[in-house]
């Protein structure tokens, strides 16, 4: 059996918890991670939400109204939201442009749901041929006319 002998290494160990206790983090950086993961939490979960049912408005041939409340909540809660959080409240630090971005989630989700569960995509039809432009034929126009 290998001999255990006493060196500086235990002495290390055995100074560990003392040298540990100082490096816990101070109750503020804790306080504020917590407060990140639960607006963390809110954009995640409302993402999910938002991702399936725009995905589905998409397929089904709505396009036009996710992408205008894309851009819109885009550039009012992210964009402008977070930097208005940093310049009005720069005692949140990284927490504050979350708070924005998680309503910016929630909201979007939201909409994309209702606009789902109403139903109207239901009269598109994504099948249907597109209408066919009259044909112009070259007696109709006059000389001057013809583009060159």
């Amino acid at each position: 059996p290998a001999q255990v002998e006493a060196s500086e290494d235990v002495a290390s160990v055995a100074a560990a918890p003392a040298d540990y206790a100082s490096k816990v983090p101070p109750a503020e950086v804790v306080e504020k991670a917590g407060l990140l993961m639960i607006f963390l939490l809110v954009f995640i979960g409302s993402d999910a939400i938002g991702i399936v049912y725009q995905s589905a408005l998409r397929g089904v041939g709505d396009v036009i109204f996710p992408m205008v409340i894309s851009l819109i909540c885009t550039w009012s809660f992210e964009v402008f939201g977070g930097a208005m959080m940093l310049r009005w409240f720069p005692n949140l630090g990284g927490v504050g442009p979350y708070i924005p971005a998680s309503i910016y989630m929630l909201l979007a989700s939201l909409l994309f749901m209702w606009r789902f569960r109403r139903g109207r995509w239901d009269k598109i039809n994504i099948f249907a041929a597109p209408k066919a432009a009259p044909a112009i034929k070259p007696t109709d126009l006059i000389p001057e006319e013809i583009p060159l």
